[in-house]
């Protein structure tokens, strides 16, 4: 099937990555950012928004924001709803060359990420389907 052309070239896309580079000031959870660190790659992370979820001091070089702007484009981020309120983070340049830089260093130190791949355990189908019986049994 041609569908399995396009996962096998978007998975070998995300294992040419020595280093990702995953700045959005705008993402929510950022699956292939996610997906990257999974895989052992090491990763430069906005520590903003929906990369808390799973970026963390030792699985990423996280980078802090420098502000936010508001944003609204009338279809998806309307003011005043309680979810999708189109925050953009910035973030200074210099904090970002930093970070990368940092994340070259432990690249050299080991060019596989094994605090990132631990990822695959905390993100596991079976935890999810384990959380989804729980709730449904309470």
């Amino acid at each position: 099937m041609k569908i399995f052309k396009y996962i096998s070239l978007y998975n070998d896309f995300l294992n040419s990555l020595d280093i990702g580079l995953f700045a959005s000031g705008g993402e929510a959870w950022g699956l292939p950012e996610f997906h990257t660190v999974g895989l052992g790659k090491h990763a430069v992370v906005l520590n903003a928004h929906g990369y808390k979820g799973w970026a963390t001091e030792e699985n990423s070089v996280l980078f802090d924001p420098n502000g936010k702007k508001e944003c609204y484009d009338g279809a998806f981020f309307h003011k005043g709803r309680p979810f999708n309120q189109g925050n953009l983070f910035t973030f200074s340049d210099d904090d970002f060359v930093n970070a990368c830089e940092k994340a070259v260093k432990r690249y050299e130190s080991n060019p596989i990420n094994e605090e990132g791949k631990k990822l695959q355990e905390k993100f596991s189908c079976k935890r999810m389907t384990d959380s989804i019986l729980k709730i449904i049994e309470s």
